[in-house]
């Protein structure tokens, strides 16, 4: 986003028109922020997207399974969900 790699915007269509994840670079290692795309604990550990308020389930599922793939791709990933704190 800023042209020097330290954030980068993810397009996780589904949730709402135009819903976006971030992955940051920190000193601290990477940091993903998945937004409303999974927005709780026990919807990020059985890939359930949120209810009610997701525009189009199908994409938002599929949006869902890509940030899965990328996390246990890159497992030093730090994930922080939408609307919760995930135990560490």
């Amino acid at each position: 986003m800023f042209g020097d790699g330290s954030l980068f915007a993810l397009y996780v269509p589904g949730h709402t028109a135009g819903s976006t994840a971030h992955l940051a670079r920190t000193v601290e290692g990477p940091v993903l922020f998945t937004g409303d795309t999974a927005s709780t604990v026990w919807g990020w550990e059985h890939l359930v997207e949120p209810g009610t308020f997701t525009a189009d389930h199908v994409q938002d599922a599929d949006a869902m399974a890509r940030l899965h793939r990328l996390v246990d791709e890159h497992p030093t990933i730090d994930l922080r969900l939408g609307h919760q704190a995930r135990p560490r």
